[in-house]
């Protein structure tokens, strides 16, 4: 299984998501692709602001000035993914943390990736494994591989990694939590607009259309994926 979700819009939105579906019985790799320091950033902001809004929850429904939110799309709820619960802590011991911040280092991980080694050393020899990376896209933009060559290379390279290791691949693109309307990161990066060759120029004064073919990202990672626009509920995880 092959798929792009598309619905998610902040990185913490997605652990949530991820910590909530991941199953005792999978093993899963989430490749950062992010510095250690960065990812921190886009987590932590949100879970102060989401414990604040639910110390002053009471404040905000009597409509008291004092309430400063800069984040309104953020929810109390969130600071639920830190609660110490069985679930939570058991199905996050079958989640591996990779940071990749550059894409030499990512294509590098990709070529090594092995899921029945991980599997190994989870002790579950019959678990199914999922590799899920996160922000590629970002990655690639604003460098001279966020084109149909470049792109292209990086996509195989993860789908021969999960096809030879036997496990399902996701791709996630979530927003910045400190600029939500941030072009150069979230979904709408699928969307985005590419050359077909790494060397390729912009023209115009603002380099507003491509020197040469363009293809939009969404046509290229279609090729191998599927986009999921919305989660696809599982009705064994409602019992």
């Amino acid at each position: 299984m092959q798929l792009i979700e598309t619905w998610h819009t902040f990185t913490l939105d997605f652990l949530e998501s991820l910590l909530s579906r991941q199953s005792q019985q999978h093993v899963t790799t989430l490749i950062v692709c992010a510095s250690k320091t960065t990812f921190l950033e886009q987590i932590i902001s949100p879970l102060y602001e989401a414990s604040e809004l639910h110390h002053t929850d009471s404040a905000m429904q009597t409509g008291s000035p004092n309430v400063d939110v800069d984040h309104p799309e953020l929810h109390a709820s969130h600071v639920s993914i830190l609660e110490p619960i069985l679930r939570s802590l058991a199905t996050s011991q079958k989640v591996k943390l990779v940071f990749c911040p550059t894409l030499a280092v990512l294509r590098g991980y990709l070529s090594a990736y092995n899921a029945h080694n991980i599997t190994q050393r989870g002790c579950l020899s019959d678990a199914k494994t999922q590799l899920i990376v996160l922000d590629l896209l970002a990655l690639h933009h604003g460098t001279s591989e966020f084109s149909l060559q470049g792109l292209s290379r990086t996509l195989a390279a993860a789908v021969s990694a999960a096809y030879h290791s036997e496990a399902d691949l996701k791709l996630v693109e979530c927003k910045n939590i400190h600029d939500p309307t941030d072009p150069n990161r979230g979904p709408t990066l699928w969307d985005a607009e590419i050359a077909l060759l790494n060397r390729s120029v912009k023209l115009g004064g603002e380099g507003s259309r491509w020197a040469t073919r363009s293809v939009s990202v969404r046509k290229v990672a279609s090729r191998w994926f599927a986009f999921e626009e919305q989660p696809v509920e599982n009705p064994s995880e409602k019992q």
